[in-house]
């Protein structure tokens, strides 16, 4: 045994695990960052929904909101939220029909609703799906 440190055989085979841990881990890293980039996509889009509805609120005007599907933009009170285009959108205003090209809008009145259903869904996945559902209350959910 050697008090002086490690040995170059040691080396190599702490080395060699290390190398066939990181390549076991590698695929399951990726499809975690890409669930995480979607996840933050829908949660994006549901704060920017969010957003335009407080606009209306406080600033008691309409606020319109547009999802340009073709663009991944979301646009409301002069504000454009962007998002990648390695994750695909797509929108309905009835939770039935989905779109994936156009424009899809919604307007936030002054009292907090709504003028039209929308629904924006994420990489067509039915949990990262942001819904106003009811026009009486305007409200947005993921």
């Amino acid at each position: 045994m050697n008090n002086r440190g490690f040995s170059l055989i040691e080396l190599v085979i702490v080395i060699a695990i290390a190398v066939i841990v990181m390549a076991i881990s590698a695929p399951a890293m990726k499809t975690w960052l890409d669930n995480s980039k979607k996840n933050e996509v829908a949660r994006e889009i549901l704060s920017g929904l969010r957003h335009a509805r407080s606009l209306a609120i406080t600033g008691n005007q309409e606020v319109t909101a547009s999802i340009d599907l073709d663009n991944h933009t979301l646009t409301y009170s002069g504000i454009v939220m962007s998002f990648p285009t390695t994750v695909s959108l797509a929108a309905s205003a009835d939770d039935a029909t989905w779109v994936s090209t156009g424009i899809l809008s919604t307007g936030f009145e002054p009292r907090g609703s709504c003028t039209a259903l929308l629904y924006i869904r994420v990489d067509n996945n039915d949990n990262l799906k942001v819904q106003i559902s009811s026009l009486a209350s305007g409200l947005a959910k993921l």
